[in-house]
C-alpha cells in the first residue's frame, strides 16, 4: 500500500509539479481552490482532488 502526500496549493505552479513527481512514489491528494486545474491535474496520475481555500478554517475540515 503507497503512502499518502496530500499537496496543498497544488493545482498549480511549484504545487502542479511536486504533486506530479510525488504520484511516482505516493498517492497523491491535490489541494486548491482551482477546481478545473486541480482536477484536470490529479486525473493525469491517478490522484484525487479536493477543492479548498486553507484560510478558510471549514475547508480545512474537508480536507483532514
Amino acid at each position: 500500500m503507497k503512502r499518502v502526500a496530500v499537496v496543498t496549493g497544488g493545482a498549480s505552479g511549484i504545487g502542479a509539479a511536486c504533486a506530479e513527481m510525488l504520484a511516482e512514489e505516493y498517492c497523491v491528494v491535490v489541494v486548491g481552490v482551482n477546481e478545473q486545474k486541480g482536477f484536470e491535474l490529479s486525473q493525469k496520475f491517478g490522484g484525487r482532488f479536493i477543492q479548498a481555500d486553507l484560510s478558510k478554517r471549514d475547508d480545512c475540515k474537508k480536507v483532514v
